[in-house]
């Protein structure tokens, strides 16, 4: 099993703070409670456990365990990876 990342770890927080920049624009994070997240995510039609199983990916992230950068993009590709930040500029309309 490979954890195929990018080549920055990013919390959420920092991914809206990327985003605001280079939209110019206000991106703010809101964390959501889990149970809340679970909710939402079950009320527009996952099933229950799968909506669990998606909001427990969101709480690892903010608790920093799913915190990691590999070289498996470029092992894979002999590519290097594109930074968010990098993919946004290049992407934004």
């Amino acid at each position: 099993v490979l954890d195929i990342t990018g080549p920055e770890a990013l919390s959420q927080g920092d991914l809206a703070r990327i985003a605001s920049q280079i939209s110019g624009k206000p991106v703010e994070y809101v964390p959501i409670d889990l149970e809340t997240l679970t909710q939402n995510l079950a009320n527009f039609g996952l099933p229950r456990p799968a909506a669990a199983l998606y909001a427990s990916f969101d709480t690892a992230i903010a608790e920093g365990r799913l915190d990691v950068v590999s070289d498996a993009v470029e092992t894979l590709t002999g590519r290097k990876p594109q930074r968010v930040a990098d993919f946004l500029a290049a992407n934004l309309k």
